[in-house]
């Protein structure tokens, strides 16, 4: 018997592993690195997406462009689909937390002080719901956020890797950068640097964060026009710090930019932090899915609002929603 066309588009609506698929390849733009986030090899990847194609009768993807891109049928076709993944996504959300009692958060290096009284104020409000932490490497910062590893994810822009109409942001604070310095380098004994004094040195990069938010963090390009010096690659904060101190031990030079609020809670014998006056300061967001309308969710987002509108009136104010410019954390 010959399937309808509102039949075969009804099954296709309700195979939403095989639309996620479709979403993260378009996120990533290959499909090696689809599958590896999905967890899946690039063959169950690729059958997936066919299988989509086939069911719909049309093209999604171009397979012919690097990265691959969507078709027009294939641009179309998931503007819709994202709602179906965000009510499937809420669906969830109901279905484990019974409305709000249990919330997931994620960081990635601890809290900033602004971070800590936002959720001391958030408990102190709601003692019935119990929160979970979950530390997160610096790429899954807000991925885990779309795929709902976590509920909720304190993060710092830019947000590369996901599509940012399934968010919600919040600025909690804006902080300086500072240069990580090994404790007997030249520069640790000035009160502050500037870009240009620093373009000598080594930048230790995170091994596994998307491309633009390194750059970011690592001010490519930078003021003067001098290429960056990129240096060793690490994974963690505590891995930079060590890199930055053992690096001066060797006779060479590293320097590390990060927040100010991250070089105080990696306080570390042999390192010093000095302020970077001319680097553009860095936001620190509470960001969650658009879809989670959860009203522990919508209380943290009027607290993040609130801390922003504070900021405002002590004449520090910043702009919401404004992407940093486009280098480690």
């Amino acid at each position: 018997m010959r399937t309808s066309a509102r039949e075969v588009a009804v099954t296709a609506e309700l195979n939403l592993s095989q639309v996620r698929a479709l979403e993260v390849l378009l996120e990533e733009g290959h499909f090696g690195r689809a599958a590896q986030r999905l967890h899946v090899t690039p063959s169950a990847m690729t059958q997936s997406i066919n299988r989509l194609e086939r069911d719909l009768g049309v093209r999604l993807v171009n397979r012919t462009r690097h990265p691959v891109v969507a078709t027009p049928a294939g641009q179309r076709f998931m503007h819709q689909a994202v709602r179906a993944l965000e009510a499937s996504r809420a669906a969830v959300e109901a279905a484990r937390g019974v409305g709000a009692g249990l919330l997931t958060i994620g960081f990635i290096d601890g809290y900033s002080q602004a971070e800590s009284r936002l959720l001391d104020r958030f408990h102190s409000e709601n003692p019935d719901v119990r929160a979970e932490y979950r530390q997160l490497h610096w790429e899954d910062q807000v991925a885990a956020l779309v795929d709902g590893a976590v509920d909720v994810s304190f993060a710092r822009p830019p947000h590369s890797g996901v599509d940012t109409r399934l968010l919600d942001t919040r600025v909690v604070t804006v902080e300086p950068r500072v240069a990580v310095l090994a404790q007997h380098s030249a520069l640790a004994q000035r009160e502050s640097l500037t870009l240009d004094e620093i373009d000598e040195l080594e930048v230790v990069t995170s091994a596994t964060a998307p491309a633009e938010w390194t750059r970011w963090w690592v001010i490519d390009p930078r003021p003067s026009g001098q290429a960056v010096r990129y240096g060793p690659a690490v994974s963690t904060i505590h891995e930079a710090v060590a890199s930055v101190r053992t690096a001066a031990d060797s006779g060479s030079g590293h320097v590390l930019i990060t927040g100010e609020s991250v070089g105080q809670r990696a306080s570390n014998a042999g390192v010093v932090f000095v302020p970077l006056v001319d680097a553009e300061p860095c936001r620190i967001e509470l960001c969650t899915r658009r879809s989670d309308h959860r009203p522990a969710v919508q209380m943290l987002r009027a607290l993040a609002d609130a801390a922003c509108s504070a900021r405002a009136k002590t004449g520090r104010s910043v702009q919401r929603g404004a992407e940093p410019g486009v280098g480690v954390k």
